[in-house]
């Protein structure tokens, strides 16, 4: 059997976190995804990019519904920080564990472009 903070459970709330973003349950994802995020962390596992980007993705999705909602845009640039923020993070780890021309770094590198905020 696996203790609570098991690379295998870190998995597993991770496919949680990722399938719950995908249903809306906004919540929830966070809350898989950073419980996965710390365990990885705790472990120094080389896989926390991978909540790191999901969780890029719930708050690109929280910037984008706040634009919708037509909530102050003060809202929506801070929920792209984050978004950015944790891709970046997610960038470096991965510039440290695959060749630089990887698809995983060109994924990064485009997705960060992708939701650059301009100066």
């Amino acid at each position: 059997t696996y203790g609570v903070d098991h690379i295998e459970i870190a998995r597993i709330l991770t496919e949680i976190g990722e399938n719950s973003l995908v249903k809306g349950s906004l919540e929830k994802a966070s809350s898989h995804l950073q419980q996965a995020l710390n365990i990885f962390i705790q472990r120094n596992h080389p896989e926390k990019y991978i909540p790191l980007e999901i969780l890029a993705q719930l708050y690109a999705k929280e910037s984008a519904d706040a634009t919708m909602t037509k909530k102050t845009s003060n809202i929506s640039i801070n929920f792209r920080r984050r978004a950015i923020n944790y891709l970046k993070e997610a960038y470096n780890i991965v510039l440290e564990l695959f060749p630089h021309d990887s698809p995983h770094v060109t994924r990064l590198q485009e997705k960060i472009k992708d939701l650059d905020i301009p100066k």
